[in-house]
C-alpha cells in the first residue's frame, strides 16, 4: 500500500498529466505516459478506471500497464479475506489456491480448483478500497464547476451523483454477481460466454466464478480474417441485443474485461468478464434511438431533436444547436447508414463535431 495519502498522490498525478500536455519532445513524452500510467496502476480504484478508459483510446500502446500489469497482492496477505468471507477454512472448499497474475482496478483475481476439481476464479476485493474510494468520491465532490461546466450548463452534480452510485453498485459483488447472472440468462449470441457463478461462495467482498482463459483484443490481430469476423459479428450482435432487446449494457468495456479464444472445435470465442457496472437503457430511449438510425437510413431528416430528446437529452440545450442536428446525427450513426462493412478509421467524430460546431459543440456535450 502507498504510505502517503491517496489525495496526495491523486494531486501530484493530476499535476503531471496537465505537464504532459506540454511536454514536446517525443521521448519524453513516452517516458512521462509509461510513469504515469505505472502510478495510475498502483493506485486501483477510480484512478485506475480513469486510466483504462483512456489507454483504450491511446494509439501508442504506452497506458497498456494499466489493463494488464497492476501489482498483485501475495495469497497469503488476501487469504485471511477470503476465509473471512466464506466463513470457513479455505481447506475446506478448495483443493488449492494459485498466486494472483490478475489484478484489477478494485480487485484481484485468483485462480483455484474447487473438491470437485471444477477451475474457478475468486475474485477478491482489496481490503482498503472501499475506503479509498469513498475518500476518492469526496474528492471528486470538490470539484468546481469552472470553465465549460460552467459556460455550458454542465450539471456536475447529476455526474457526480452517477459516479458515487457506479461506484457503490462495483464495491458491492453480490451485485455483480446478479447482473451477471442475469445478462448470462438475457443474451442468446453464438460465440459468446460469459463465466458461470457459485453464488453460494459469493459475498459482498467475494466473487467465485468459472474460470476463462484467451488473450486480449490487440493479440488477435494476425487470426485469420473470417475468425475476425465472426468475432466482430458476436460482439456487435451482443451490443444490439443489449441495447434493443435487453435494456442493459456492460459499462466498462475497457480491453481487460473481455478475451478471446478457439474452443475445442475451433471456434472463434468472446469471453465477457466484469459486470460490476451494467447501465440500464429505458424502453423509450431504446425505440427512439432505433426511430434515428431508420430515418436516417431512409433520409428522413425531420424532429431529429425529439429523437435526441426523448432519448434523454436536454431539449432546451439542443435548440441551440437545432440547425446542425442532422447531421451531427448521421456522423454519430454512420456506420448503420452503409451496407457495406465500415471502416472506424475514417470515423473522426471529434473533427467532425469541431469542424461542424466549434465551440458550440459544448451544447451537445453538456
Amino acid at each position: 500500500m502507498l504510505k502517503s495519502p491517496r489525495w496526495w498522490h491523486l494531486l501530484k498525478l493530476s499535476s503531471k498529466m496537465l505537464r504532459l500536455r506540454f511536454i514536446r519532445k517525443t521521448d519524453n513524452h513516452q517516458l512521462a505516459k509509461k510513469a504515469i500510467a505505472e502510478q495510475l496502476s498502483e493506485l486501483g480504484g477510480i484512478a485506475m478506471k480513469i486510466g483504462q478508459v483512456v489507454a483504450d483510446v491511446d494509439n501508442s500502446g504506452d497506458l497498456k500497464v494499466l489493463v494488464n500489469k497492476k501489482s498483485a497482492q501475495d495469497l497469503e496477505d488476501m487469504l485471511p479475506i477470503i476465509e473471512q468471507e466464506l466463513g470457513q477454512d479455505a481447506k475446506e472448499i478448495f483443493n488449492y489456491i494459485d498466486e494472483s497474475k490478475s489484478a484489477a482496478s478494485l480487485g484481484q483475481v485468483h485462480k483455484a480448483e474447487l473438491k470437485n476439481g471444477q477451475l474457478v476464479a475468486i475474485k477478491i476485493q482489496y481490503p482498503y478500497i472501499a475506503e479509498a474510494v469513498q475518500s476518492e468520491l469526496k474528492l471528486a465532490g470538490l470539484i468546481p464547476g469552472l470553465g465549460p461546466v460552467k459556460k455550458w450548463g454542465m450539471d456536475l452534480n447529476a455526474y457526480k451523483l452517477t459516479l458515487q452510485q457506479n461506484m457503490q453498485k462495483e464495491l458491492d459483488y453480490r451485485h455483480e454477481s446478479q447482473q451477471q447472472q442475469f445478462m448470462a440468462q438475457s443474451l442468446n449470441v453464438d460465440g459468446l460466454v460469459i463465466p458461470e457463478i457459485y453464488s453460494q461462495w459469493n459475498s459482498d467482498k467475494i466473487l467465485v466464478q468459472s474460470w476463462q482463459e484467451g488473450v486480449f483484443l490487440d493479440e488477435i490481430l494476425d487470426w485469420p480474417m473470417i475468425d475476425r469476423m465472426l468475432i466482430g459479428r458476436s460482439l456487435l450482435i451482443t451490443l444490439f441485443q443489449s441495447v434493443f432487446q435487453v435494456g442493459k449494457v456492460h459499462g466498462d468495456p475497457n480491453m481487460g474485461n473481455s478475451f478471446y479464444r478457439h474452443n475445442s472445435q475451433g471456434k472463434p470465442e468472446v469471453v465477457l468478464l466484469d459486470f460490476g457496472c451494467v447501465l440500464s437503457i429505458k424502453s423509450s430511449a431504446r425505440l427512439s434511438l432505433l426511430q434515428l438510425i431508420i430515418k436516417l437510413r431512409e433520409g428522413d431528416l425531420k424532429h431529429i431533436l425529439e429523437n435526441f430528446a426523448q432519448m434523454g437529452f436536454d431539449s432546451y440545450k439542443l435548440a441551440h444547436i437545432h440547425q446542425q442536428l442532422p447531421l451531427l446525427a448521421q456522423i454519430l450513426c454512420r456506420p448503420f447508414l452503409d451496407d457495406e462493412p465500415f471502416n472506424s478509421k475514417k470515423w473522426q467524430i471529434k473533427s467532425s463535431f469541431n469542424e461542424i460546431l466549434g465551440d458550440e459543440k459544448w451544447w451537445f456535450r453538456s
